[in-house]
């Protein structure tokens, strides 16, 4: 041990202390200090004799001390420890981003003898520091030096307080997220991008009035809602959206750009949006905003688009047995690549920029110019795929998704079960001159007589036709259409595994089929209708989402010799595989940017991902306890600003050299902590000296002070029990 003077200034005061420093070791043998406590209530004369001491000691020599002085040291005791450091930075970092200014202005209450703007803060520092704690925020409070920090009794952040600044919060939320992004831009700069998506979040119990019962995005079924969220380049989250369990992402996504798409902020910014905008009916409704989006087409949207992807080259490959990972085969990919004239950027990314691309069929045109029965089956087949994935639960669900009655559900799904060869022709605008109502009864007949009765239907169709004056609609001249950037990515990796994926999952369907005539041959499925066989077969082939892929026929010589044949429609496999590997990026094509920036620009949205998995796990979204839509919505708000407070951070070491995240500084300082001494009658206070590791933190934070124990104890408020 030894005694180290400390001199620093504050201003044109200059303070001069000692403190009793312990030399150590740490676990993987690096030498360091501890200090053991400040001396600074001793005199000189007192610090003088322990120097000595400690000399004599060090030279194995024998000193006798004083009684006095041997009185004071026995005074000396360790009174308190609180959890600080960690504490002191988060809040420190609340109110430079001047949040608490922010929550003032918008939760003002002058009845109040503690503001709600600072219980807010303590809530937030709960959740970036201790948000899996099995102690809830009141519990927590005392066990750190918050109280010391922002001045406030343990006992006056009690739960009641809680709640009732959370339904405040509530309350004041549309006018906080209005503020919100015009003070993180005059105070942290302007945006360059716009980042949209959503995820959802879970209860324990039976959840407010807004959790529905659904499959999560990780597959579990959970009483569930949604959060959506809008947040820049840098992470920094300036909308947020607390959804009903049977949100549908495109009506959300949509509305939310809609909302914010006159704002100042948002001019000229492109907006990138999940690859569930890139239906047709979204981005027309998205064109009308004027906003700048970037997005991608779902591959069944391709053909709608272009006819330009450079397929050809790779229809003709023949790979071999898929084994993880093939050289020889990726090389024959990459050649392919070559040849279709795609632009490598990277192992993983081969481009081509198709241009500016107009549909005409999405602007304001008559109603027969404009394709309905084949978006009917469109739309169709998107609710059949939510069941399928999960995304609604039930027939009432899709109802309240979609906007229509259970009974309208019902039609477009039997569409849906319309052989492949049919729905092709439909999808290809042959039925046109068709009603709905001749394609609902032509999907209640068996599948292999359905491609001749569309046959006769539209033959029928034509000679009414012919000779007819055209309608009112026709008047009016079609309008320009939609004009969208397309830009096209290969990934020979993805094309690869696409292939050899396909080529299992069709030797297991191979597999289930001969189980099935196995089991039809066998007596006890002699009394099984046809009905039930082919509902069974045409469930296995919605769950591979395959159902345009094959007719199914089932033949028999007599009731004890039953078959079920798949015929896969060759037409429509090769048009599925040809797009292996493909990605299609859309984008305003007002946006200057190359084709790759654009492809960077949508991967770049891996940090509102980033944003996702923090605020779930990090931040411990879910699962949430909370029983009214109130109290919900003030949490999630809670858990933004945490996750605002962590990206500033973030940022911060960032911009100094040294990136890391919020949770790993937050370890690296939740062992200083607040000690107070007890020193004869009085009492001081001392930070546990910091290592070099969380030295350097501190100053990339340029926040040293806040482990200088003089100063310290100038700015802190003594922990005080309230007046009742």
């Amino acid at each position: 041990m030894f005694i180290r003077d400390v001199t620093t200034s504050r201003g044109k005061k200059t303070y001069r202390y000692s403190q009793l420093v312990e030399s150590f070791r740490k676990p993987d043998g690096t030498p360091a200090h501890r200090v053991l406590c400040s001396l600074k209530d001793l005199s000189q004369e007192a610090i003088d004799n322990l120097k000595m001491a400690l000399k004599a000691s060090r030279d194995g020599q024998t000193l006798v001390v004083a009684p006095g002085l041997v009185e004071s040291l026995k005074e000396i005791a360790v009174h308190a420890n609180y959890a600080y450091l960690d504490v002191a930075v988060a809040y420190q970092a609340f109110q430079e981003l001047r949040l608490n200014q922010l929550l003032s202005e918008t939760m003002s209450d002058r009845t109040a003898d503690v503001s709600p703007a600072e219980v807010v803060a303590g809530l937030v520092v709960h959740r970036c520091i201790a948000p899996g704690s099995k102690l809830a925020a009141a519990q927590w409070y005392p066990t750190t030096a918050l109280p010391e920090v922002q001045g406030i009794a343990p006992a006056r952040f009690g739960n009641s307080r809680v709640h009732r600044v959370l339904t405040q919060l509530e309350e004041v939320e549309a006018d906080l997220q209005s503020r919100l992004s015009e003070h993180l831009r005059s105070s942290q700069g302007a945006f360059i991008s716009l980042f949209v998506d959503i995820t959802d979040t879970w209860f324990e119990g039976r959840g407010p009035a807004m959790a529905y019962t659904a499959i999560t995005k990780e597959g579990l079924r959970r009483k569930k809602i949604g959060l959506a969220l809008m947040c820049d380049a840098r992470g920094y989250p300036l909308r947020w959206v607390t959804l009903p369990g049977n949100y549908y992402e495109g009506e959300v996504m949509s509305s939310m750009v809609e909302e914010v798409a006159a704002l100042d902020w948002v001019h000229k910014v492109p907006v990138v949006l999940d690859r569930a905008m890139g239906r047709a009916e979204l981005l027309k409704r998205l064109a009308k905003t004027g906003v700048r989006f970037v997005s991608a087409l779902p591959a069944n949207e391709f053909e709608s688009w272009t006819q330009d992807l450079p397929w050809k080259p790779f229809d003709e490959l023949v790979l071999a047995e898929y084994n993880g990972g093939d050289q020889q085969d990726l090389a024959r990919i990459r050649d392919a690549a070559n040849r279709a004239k795609l632009k490598p950027v990277r192992d993983d990314r081969w481009i081509v920029d198709l241009g500016v691309v107009t549909r005409t069929d999405l602007g304001d045109i008559p109603r027969r110019e404009q394709g309905l029965i084949a978006q009917a089956l469109r739309t169709a087949r998107a609710m059949q795929a939510d069941l399928d994935s999960g995304a609604a639960k039930g027939q009432a669900e899709l109802a309240k998704r979609y906007g229509c009655s259970e009974r309208s559900i019902r039609n477009y799904l039997r569409l849906s079960t319309l052989a492949s060869a049919v729905q092709h022709r439909v999808l290809a605008g042959e039925a046109e001159t068709l009603p709905l109502q001749q394609l609902d009864r032509l999907a209640r007949q068996p599948l292999v007589q359905q491609e001749s009765a569309l046959q006769t239907l539209l033959a029928n169709a034509h000679d009414r036709m012919v000779g007819q004056r055209p309608g009112l609609g026709h008047t009016r001249p079609p309008s320009p259409g939609l004009s969208l950037r397309l830009v096209a990515t290969f990934n020979p990796q993805a094309f690869l595994e696409q292939r050899c994926r396909a080529l299992e999952r069709d030797r297991e369907l191979e597999a289930f089929v001969a189980d099935l005539n196995r089991r039809l041959r066998s007596p006890h499925s002699r009394r099984r209708s046809e009905a039930k066989v082919l509902a069974e077969v045409e469930g296995a082939l919605r769950r591979m989402k395959w159902v345009d892929l094959f007719d199914v026929r089932l033949t028999s010589q007599d009731a004890q010799d039953r078959q079920v044949d798949l015929v896969r429609n060759e037409e429509a496999w090769a048009r599925r595989r040809r797009y292996d590997g493909f990605c299609v990026f859309l984008a305003h094509p007002d946006i200057p940017m190359t084709a790759a920036e654009l492809v960077d620009l949508y991967y770049a949205k891996d940090a509102l991902e980033k944003d996702f998995q923090t605020i779930k796990s990090e931040l411990e979204l879910r699962p949430i306890r909370h029983h009214s839509d109130l109290k919900v919505k003030a949490h999630i708000t809670v858990c933004v600003l945490a996750l605002l407070v962590e990206r500033y951070l973030e940022q911060k070491l960032k911009n100094r050299g040294l990136p890391s995240s919020a949770q790993a500084l937050f370890e690296r300082l939740a062992p200083c902590h607040l000690n107070i001494l007890q020193i004869r009658s009085g009492t001081t206070y001392t930070v546990t000296r910091l290592d070099p590791d969380q030295q350097s933190l501190l100053a990339a934070l340029e926040l040293l002070d806040l482990a200088v124990d003089a100063k310290v104890s100038e700015w802190i408020h003594p922990r005080r029990t309230p007046t009742l």
